[in-house]
């Protein structure tokens, strides 16, 4: 059995919503333009339309984790 620890939240961020996550993907989102030009004459709401497909940049990304050389960023 592990024993996990978590540290205490501020209370000033309590109140806010509950979206923390353990990981955060770098990613392009594409929309379709049409479907854009859609919400714009009213043919759609502008929370109907969806993006029909991404690319995860994580991978090739300059990540600096360590801290090294922060002036050269």
């Amino acid at each position: 059995m592990s024993r996990t620890v978590f540290r205490r939240i501020p209370s000033c961020y309590r109140a806010l919503p509950r979206w923390w996550s353990s990981h955060f993907n770098a990613r392009f989102i594409l929309y379709d333009p049409m479907d854009l030009a859609k919400v714009v004459t009213g043919e759609l709401e502008s929370y109907e339309f969806q993006p029909y497909t991404f690319l995860d940049i994580d991978d090739h990304l300059f990540l600096n984790t360590a801290g090294i050389e922060l002036e050269m960023l």
